[in-house]
């Protein structure tokens, strides 16, 4: 035990002598009484051992904290108000173990009731400011404010309460209505060790409503954070309650409750800082007693009519394209084919940095040594997510130079050029040093071949009126005097589609009393999806990784059980038929090779294409055929109106178009292209710069018939 706290030791070793005095001498104590008696045995010296009951279960509350304290805040050495009180609403969980003192659980009296607990105890405790003043607006001027200090308490309270309960009447049953619910009172001390007893101090400005600190450029600062000073880590008080014991069958009972927790010791140990609870919820308790219960026996004037049915019905769905209906059809197979895909991933020439910081961010991978980047290989890059590749550039610019020895490299570094950035030529110098020094340190490149260079606002800035565009412009630049350094990431993979793409299971169940379903979808004893609770139309519409790779049947299975202790089990399946790449290539039967590539040149609110992106079109116009079949589909990231996004992401379409149109027209035949914009699509997550830039995108798809190279 020594990774328990000093302070909670007892308090456990309390709960478990319990425990174990009630779960483990229980079942001595019945063969005891299934032992014969040899010898005569004076009356009432040796009766039956006296049956006991034990119930457990989880619980879980609704708190209310309420915060009494005294506790000065300041700024610096000014005195700005003082904290005194605060309400927070927070959940609460617990373990219980109950069991009578004497009778049954069926009687009235008292009972023992340890539990285990943790409790969320924390609060945010406002005050006003004391000291308002002026403060600086957006347009630099100093205006009149109001200020609030927050608290934010963050207490866990891990421990043990050692409670007492009384149960006030008996539990009985009635025809028609079953077990009458029964109250019960409870209490006794709480003792808990503050796992967690930390708070943040900030300072927000109310009015006026456009008012920002300079330090922060929001309206809220951070004063203070950590551990509370001079903080207890035993926390003790006093609960009293109530609950109402509400049967459920024979051998469960649902407990709701209202307790209240009156503390006896304090947060801080020099600053009077006390918790009050008022908590409302519920324990789910079940009899674990070493025997069985007689279940109370209620006679019915008339027999139960038992009845359940079921049935279960496997179809497929497809969809010619995104606006038309859905189309449901009978499926005697499931068709699951590999073709070869080859993937082109945008490869982002920017690396971005934190405000203030010239340290690549530890969201980059980034290699200790050079034995670390000489394991890395382009081909560990295959079926990676798009954001996981970008965050590999330093080395994928490290290993196509060290490919390349010919080619260099400049490094440009900018900043967003305000607050703690303004005029910061040095901040984008050691930015641009921090990438030069990773690929000399780490990658062996010749500083030779690396130039740096520092500006404020990068060349193709992004918006500096929002905050999205600050953090963009706070970056290095990568540029090469040779084109294959930053060109795509070519990877081929196989990849799979299974028709129909979406399977649904359609299911039907009566019965003349309440039932419970489980419906599964399984192949070859593996668990496909597990539906859980049966509803009348389910689909399964797998990721690529899930496709099935055997060629066992695909089956439905319903379980149905009713309160009247029928239960039933029905199926539906289809055959499934793997058609791999390998089998079309020995058959000689039809294939088809698809190919996806990315252009990510394009720069804020813009539909220009620039050389690099005029390269890739380049490269994919020279292996067009007339038998290929060409989608361009553009995007925008998540700023800005959606209806613009929509039509600018169109623009990127239709220049991509275009170009690609220009670029094959000395060819004999033309490959069918089509184009359309999407808008906004968070296709990376756009709460990043990086996932922004990816975004401003046009994915191009081709579908090449096998033959037609």
């Amino acid at each position: 035990m020594s990774f328990v706290p000093l302070a909670l030791r007892l308090p456990i070793l309390i709960f478990v002598v319990v425990c174990t005095n009630f779960v483990g001498v229980l079942p001595i104590r019945a063969q005891f009484r299934d032992i014969p008696v040899a010898m005569p045995v004076p009356p009432n010296v040796l009766g039956p051992a006296p049956k006991a009951y034990i119930f457990i279960g989880p619980g879980v509350t609704a708190g209310a904290n309420f915060h009494s304290l005294s506790q000065s805040i300041y700024t610096g050495d000014t005195l700005c108000g003082v904290f005194t009180n605060g309400t927070g609403f927070r959940p609460n969980f617990f373990f219980t173990l109950e069991s009578p003192l004497k009778g049954g659980p069926d009687e009235f009296g008292w009972w023992i009731s340890p539990r285990i607990h943790v409790n969320f105890l924390g609060a945010t405790i406002k005050a006003p400011a004391t000291d308002n003043g002026n403060i600086r607006a957006p347009d630099s001027s100093l205006v009149a404010s109001t200020r609030e200090h927050r608290l934010a308490a963050s207490l866990v309270d891990l421990g043990v309460d050692l409670f007492m309960s009384y149960q006030i009447a008996r539990l009985e049953s009635t025809p028609g209505s079953g077990m009458k619910p029964v109250a019960k009172i409870f209490g006794g001390p709480s003792l808990g060790y503050l796992v967690s007893r930390s708070a943040d101090q900030t300072e927000v400005v109310l009015a006026p409503s456009n008012g920002v600190f300079s330090s922060t450029h929001t309206n809220t600062r951070t004063l203070a954070t950590g551990q509370i000073p001079n903080s207890n880590a035993l926390f003790v008080g006093l609960t009293l309650g109530a609950g109402l014991i509400l049967p459920v069958g024979n051998n469960s009972r649902l407990i709701p409750e209202l307790s209240f927790t009156y503390p006896i010791t304090q947060i801080r140990s020099d600053v009077g800082w006390k918790v009050m609870s008022l908590r409302l919820g519920t324990a789910l308790e079940f009899d674990v007693s070493p025997y069985e219960r007689e279940p109370a026996v209620l006679v019915s004037s008339e027999p139960k009519k038992h009845s359940l049915t079921a049935s279960v019905q496997l179809i497929g769905v497809i969809k010619q394209d995104a606006a038309s209906p859905e189309q449901e059809q009978a499926i005697p197979s499931v068709r699951i084919e590999e073709f070869v895909r080859r993937d082109a991933y945008p490869l982002l020439n920017f690396v971005f940095f934190n405000q203030g910081s010239a340290d690549i961010p530890e969201r980059y991978y980034a290699f200790a040594d050079k034995v670390g980047a000489e394991s890395f290989h382009l081909n560990s890059l295959v079926d990676q997510p798009t954001l996981k590749v970008y965050y590999h550039t330093l080395n994928i610019i490290g290993r196509r130079l060290t490919d390349h020895p010919q080619a260099s490299v400049t490094l440009i570094g900018s900043n967003d050029n305000t607050g703690v950035e303004l005029n910061a030529i040095h901040l984008s110098q050691a930015r641009a040093d921090a990438l030069k020094k990773y690929l000399t340190d780490v990658w062996g490149i010749a500083p030779s071949r690396i130039t740096t260079q520092a500006m404020n606002l990068p060349r193709n800035p992004s918006p500096s009126d929002i905050k999205e565009g600050l953090e963009e412009n706070r970056r290095v630049e990568i540029v090469t005097n040779d084109p294959e350094v930053l060109d795509p990431i070519a990877t081929e993979a196989i990849d799979r589609t299974m028709n129909p793409p979406i399977l649904r299971v359609k299911t039907e169940v009566k019965s003349t009393s309440p039932e419970t379903t489980d419906l599964t979808l399984e192949q070859g004893g593996k668990t496909l999806q597990d539906f859980g609770t049966a509803r009348t139309s389910q689909d399964w519409m797998p990721l690529r990784s899930d496709i099935p790779m055997a060629e066992q049947p695909i089956v439905a299975v319903l379980h149905a059980k009713n309160q009247d202790g029928d239960e039933t089990t029905v199926r539906d399946s289809t055959i499934v038929k793997q058609i791999t790449v390998q089998k079309k290539r020995m058959e000689k039967t039809k294939d088809k090779v698809i190919e996806r590539y990315s252009l990510i040149t394009f720069d804020f609110d813009k539909a220009d294409l620039d050389a690099r992106s005029q390269r890739v079109i380049n490269d994919i116009a020279a292996n067009v055929t007339p038998h290929d079949t060409i989608q361009v589909t553009g995007f925008t990231d998540m700023t800005g109106e959606a209806n613009h996004n929509r039509t600018l992401s169109s623009d990127r379409a239709k220049h991509v178009q275009e170009a690609l149109r220009s670029a094959t027209a000395a060819k004999a035949g033309t490959a069918l292209i089509a184009y359309n914009g999407e808008g906004e699509k968070n296709l990376v997550d756009n709460t990043l710069p990086e996932g922004r830039f990816l975004s401003r995108t046009v994915n191009i798809r081709i579908e090449r018939p096998i033959g037609s190279e």
